[in-house]
């Protein structure tokens, strides 16, 4: 399973599901105090592709992720939004340097991959409450109410119910299980438009609760729940001093960057 390292209980170190040269490290719940209840990211660089394809998409990364605050970082299609994500869940091992896990982290809020397609949505959420030690009666009804799963659906397997119900779980289900820090991507936007107003409040409602890293090109997001925001690109991470000033970068890099094709596009043209 793609997120295996994820249900590993909180007393006990997971085995990265992909190992790289660098460290990770997940801490117990006696080492707290050291860890400063964080996310540590220090000198991290990861490769994507093998051979003549290797290419660098994260270069010497230092960050450091809080319960309690809710962070964005911005970043386009292509600049290590889904690498950065496995990072922070630990689903990946960096190439180099290290990550200092001292809370439990989400797996991405929508990603289906935590699911068993072969199950019901009943077994996988009894499973998913035994891995966290959590109440599975509590984690049944929250979740089916909020994603408004009909009760023919709950006992079928994943891969019998539409993609949609099986979205909304899977976005519900990160929201009422008890992680330290939930981590979101671009499928944070994914389901209708009442079920992400619906999804959004939640998020604003477990604030001070919970941390949030929100790794997107979506501005409105970071925008409406972010108190920090960075900007990812060209392999680099870098911090702003407020939200405002990262936004505006991020809206400049990315109209030089559309300019950029539109001109590539123009210079093929021109040659037929």
């Amino acid at each position: 399973m793609l997120f295996k390292n994820l249900f590993a209980r909180k007393d006990e170190i997971p085995t990265p599901a992909v190992v790289g040269r660098g460290n990770v490290r997940l801490v117990h719940d006696s080492d707290a105090s050291r860890s400063g209840s964080q996310i540590v990211l220090s000198g991290v660089s990861q490769y994507v592709g093998m051979g003549a394809r290797k290419t660098l998409v994260l270069k010497d990364i230092n960050a450091t992720f809080e319960k309690g605050r809710y962070v964005g970082i911005l970043a386009d299609r292509g600049a290590g939004k889904t690498t950065f994500a496995n990072l922070l869940t630990g689903n990946l091992r960096p190439d180099v340097g290290d990550i200092h896990h001292g809370l439990r982290v989400s797996w991405p809020i929508g990603a289906r991959q935590i699911l068993s397609n072969a199950a019901s949505l009943r077994a996988n959420i009894r499973f998913l409450s035994q891995v966290y030690q959590c109440d599975f009666r509590y984690l049944l009804e929250e979740t089916r109410d909020f994603a408004s799963i009909p009760a023919t659906m709950i006992d079928r397997s994943l891969s019998e119910i539409s993609s949609e119900i099986g979205n909304r779980a899977a976005t519900a289900l990160v929201l009422f299980m008890p992680f330290d820090i939930l981590v979101a991507d671009d499928t944070i936007m994914l389901g209708n438009a009442s079920f992400r107003l619906k999804a959004m409040q939640r998020l604003k409602d477990l604030r001070g609760s919970r941390g949030l890293v929100a790794i997107t090109r979506n501005v409105s997001v970071v925008r409406e729940l972010c108190d920090d925001c960075m900007v990812l690109s060209n392999g680099t991470l870098v911090d702003y001093k407020n939200r405002g000033d990262a936004i505006r970068a991020f809206k400049v890099k990315a109209t030089a960057d559309d300019d950029e094709d539109d001109d590539r596009s123009n210079e093929t043209n021109s040659d037929y």
